[in-house]
């Protein structure tokens, strides 16, 4: 009679929340807004903060003008966003390419039958334009001033051991990786490296390597807006951009595009909406682009039938604390790391929205590694200042109290003395600064805020890489342009890098990161990136590592999206609800590399993803438990 009772109560509990989750499902996947038969010719509308700065993919760097290139334009290879490892796949290219032995040179056949949106086809010839426009753009304009600081980011990625050194004169181009691009036919080329270049197939996938029509381009000039009124703007990617204004920019697809038909046929962006958030609530536009998610409308967005929130994910970005390395020594840069709360910076600065940075290398990159970095600790942080030498004669050891050490930090001659830089009117950056000069009080150490406006900012920042007279600690963020650990390695900690603001020059590092870029073998080469995170993290510590980015999609329910942790917005593969992209591409399950390892999710994907099926099934179970339990409790 127990067990009868059981097998009912069991299979009448597991039917009431298998219905009551269908209900939510179904709920969800209704969408009050818009019907599927209805919407699928309107255009995506996009609510955005900015309309691009930059339309010519060789030199646009902000994520705003990224998101117009991408829907344009296309490389050779791309980053498979749907893939959780990102890894690589190949576009206008018709295979994963093949190196020769010594990893100096890259063969790639490339698709035929393609033509760019204004007819003319695509050949090994816009492959050569395209790679030698790049660099007669980066060797000679970045003398025009207007383009000069977008040219010189692009120096470091496509001359990666330093422009026009002694090494990387003339004879190599000055330092471009590629020394030639040879047309061996409309359909092969073979790029030929000035020297080895392992991450030379991900560099392909980045927008500055999109491959530009030759016919509607200047190799010596840059595409401006002004290209979409004469019709110039031509690319070969799935959708052609028709307009543009101060307050929207409109894309239609290009009915030739070689790899299926979108579910989505046009794009809106609209700009100057005074609350993104708002107009998705009020339904005037389908999804917010140019922010990360907003939580002061969590409860807004969870009440609203129309709305999806997607669960939080980690970003490739990182927020670091650059610390001048040639005027902090490695004690001191010891102590600060260990001294800082940083519970504290994530929990209540951030409101939990951030995760603590384990690595340089954030997750979602190649050869990602949990290292052991240091935790908040007064006591150890003191310990190593006192072990170097540096408390002696302030009388300052392990009895003295915190009185004793806040009294010193304050004094005249503290045992240290930093500014920290920040942008007024930021106020996170300028409350972890607050917050560090309160933890570094405890270890004797003095901390100047030294805020400025943020045009004035940029300068001083800049001028950082030639600086080495200040005791600073600068508190910025970091995305790689592609996805490759040397995009964050090299860029920062390079001594050829104008980049490098914490002025680091380390002889080990600096072979170390050389000889991972020569390295084809995957195995070897993930290796050796764990021996120099390790290194970074626990022995150099260049840094202050404090955060990695978080995001959520959110979105109207009825818009399926591609969520991905290097924030890239390609709209081709996106649906509406039961609609989908008709792919007719060969290659489409063609992977090129092992790529990341996955990104994990803060927690499952919601209710909205659950299919009907498996609910289906377990509501049947339950069902005959619950019948069998009642019969046997009637029969005793």
């Amino acid at each position: 009679m127990k067990k009868a009772k059981c097998v009912f109560l069991i299979g009448l509990i597991l039917f009431l929340n298998l219905l009551s989750l269908n209900s939510s499902f179904s709920s969800q996947s209704t969408n009050p807004l818009k019907s599927t038969s209805d919407s699928t010719d309107d255009p995506l509308i996009v609510g955005t903060t900015s309309l691009g700065y930059e339309l010519d993919p060789v030199i646009a760097g902000d994520r705003a003008s990224l998101d117009i290139i991408d829907q344009v334009w296309e490389g050779l290879y791309a980053h498979n966003l749907d893939d959780p490892r990102m890894r690589i796949v190949p576009r206008l290219a018709a295979d994963c390419g093949s190196w020769n032995e010594k990893g100096t040179v890259f063969n790639v056949t490339l698709r035929s039958g393609i033509t760019f949106h204004n007819g003319e086809a695509f050949t090994a010839a816009d492959v050569n334009y395209t790679f030698s426009r790049l660099w007669q753009l980066c060797v000679f304009l970045v003398k025009d001033s207007s383009y000069s600081h977008a040219l010189r980011d692009l120096r470091e990625i496509y001359f990666p051991n330093g422009f026009n050194t002694t090494k990387m004169n003339a004879s190599v181009g000055y330092g471009y990786i590629i020394n030639q691009t040879v047309i061996v036919d409309d359909l092969h080329v073979s790029f030929e490296l000035n020297f080895p270049y392992a991450p030379f197939q991900s560099l392909l996938c980045f927008s500055g390597s999109y491959i530009v029509d030759k016919s509607t381009t200047n190799i010596d000039s840059i595409l401006t807006f002004a290209n979409i009124n004469n019709n110039t703007a031509i690319g070969a990617g799935p959708y052609k951009l028709t307009e543009r204004t101060t307050e929207y920019c409109k894309f239609e697809y290009w009915e030739e595009y070689y790899r299926g038909i979108p579910a989505i046929k046009k794009i809106t962006f609209i700009k100057d909406i005074s609350t993104i958030s708002q107009a998705l609530l009020d339904g005037d536009i389908d999804l917010p682009r140019g922010h990360f998610y907003n939580s002061d409308f969590t409860d807004d967005f969870e009440e609203a039938k129309n709305i999806y929130i997607g669960p939080y994910r980690e970003e490739s970005i990182i927020s670091i604390i650059h610390m001048n390395n040639m005027k902090i020594d490695r004690s001191f840069r010891h102590a600060i790391n260990y001294a800082i709360d940083y519970d504290k910076i994530i929990n209540e600065i951030y409101s939990g929205q951030a995760t603590r940075m384990t690595s340089i290398v954030p997750p979602g990159i190649p050869y990602h590694k949990e290292c052991d970095v240091p935790i908040f600790n007064i006591t150890k942080a003191r310990q190593i200042l006192i072990e170097a030498g540096y408390t002696e004669s302030y009388g300052l050891d392990v009895n003295s109290t915190d009185d004793d050490w806040k009294d010193v930090a304050e004094s005249y001659d503290p045992i240290f003395k930093l500014d920290y830089k920040y942008t007024v009117g930021n106020i996170n950056k300028q409350n972890v600064g607050l917050l560090i000069r309160d933890n570094l009080k405890e270890i004797g150490i003095c901390v100047d805020m030294v805020g400025d406006v943020y045009g004035f900012f940029i300068t001083s920042i800049d001028s950082l890489g030639g600086s080495i007279d200040n005791n600073y600690m600068l508190l910025r963020g970091w995305m790689p342009d592609y996805n490759d650990p040397s995009q964050i390695i090299n860029a920062l900690l390079s001594n050829t890098s104008s980049l490098n603001f914490a002025q680091v020059n380390d002889p080990w590092l600096q072979q170390a990161m050389e000889e991972a870029l020569k390295i084809i073998d995957e195995d070897v080469r993930r290796e050796l990136y764990y021996d120099i995170q390790d290194y970074i993290a626990t022995d150099l510590m260049p840094y202050v590592f404090i955060k990695n980015y978080v995001d959520r999609t959110v979105r109207a329910n009825y818009v399926i999206t591609q969520p991905n942790s290097m924030n890239k917005f390609y709209v081709f593969p996106f649906s509406w609800h039961g609609v989908n992209t008709t792919f007719n591409d060969p290659y489409l399950e063609l992977w090129c590399n092992t790529g990341s390892p996955p990104v994990l999710e803060f927690w499952p994907e919601p209710r909205e993803h659950i299919s009907g099926y498996p609910i289906l099934l377990v509501s049947i179970f339950s069902l005959v438990l619950f019948t069998c339990g009642f019969k046997r409790i009637r029969k005793s």
